[in-house]
C-alpha cells in the first residue's frame, strides 16, 4: 500500500477475510499500517450457523449468491477458528459482538423478550450469523 507504516487509526475488514486465500497473512500485512493504538474491525460470517448445520444434516451444501454460502467465499470460519487466525496474525480481541439470526419471524420476538443476549453469549456458535471483532495489536 502507498502509505507509511502506522498510518491508520482504524482499518475495517467488513466481510473481506473469507474471500481471501490467505486471510491471516492479509491481517499480518495490514497490522503494520495500523497505529500502535489503532483498531482493526473485522466482520466474519459463521459457517457453524444453525442454517448451514441443518442443510448439512440433510446432505445439502449449495453455494448461493449471497449469505453464509456465498459463491465468493474461499475460507470459512467458526468463532474459534476466527480467534485462532486473529491471534496468529498478532492481534488480540478487545471486544466482539455476535449478529444473531433465527428462523424467519423469531428475530423480533427474541429481541423484544431480551432472549437475543442469551443466544449471543451461550449459543453464539449455533445462532450467531456473523461475528464482529474489535482488534488491537497484541504487544506481547
Amino acid at each position: 500500500l502507498p502509505y507509511p507504516k502506522g498510518h491508520f487509526d482504524v482499518i475495517i475488514c467488513a466481510d473481506i477475510l473469507e474471500h481471501l486465500f490467505q486471510p491471516a497473512e492479509a491481517l499480518i500485512k495490514l497490522r503494520q499500517y495500523l497505529k500502535d493504538d489503532g483498531v482493526l474491525i473485522a466482520s466474519i460470517p459463521n459457517i457453524a450457523h444453525w442454517s448451514v448445520r441443518l442443510k448439512l444434516l440433510f446432505g445439502r451444501y449449495d453455494y448461493e449468491e449471497a449469505g453464509l454460502l456465498d459463491r465468493g467465499h474461499i475460507r470459512f470460519f467458526t468463532f474459534d477458528s476466527a480467534l485462532k487466525m486473529i491471534r496468529a496474525a498478532g492481534f488480540k480481541v478487545e471486544r466482539y459482538d455476535t449478529a444473531v439470526a433465527l428462523p424467519k419471524g423469531l428475530n423480533k420476538v427474541s429481541y423484544y423478550l431480551k432472549f437475543d443476549a442469551l443466544l449471543k453469549t451461550l449459543f453464539r456458535g449455533i445462532f450467531g450469523y456473523q461475528f464482529v471483532f474489535r482488534l488491537k495489536k497484541d504487544k506481547r
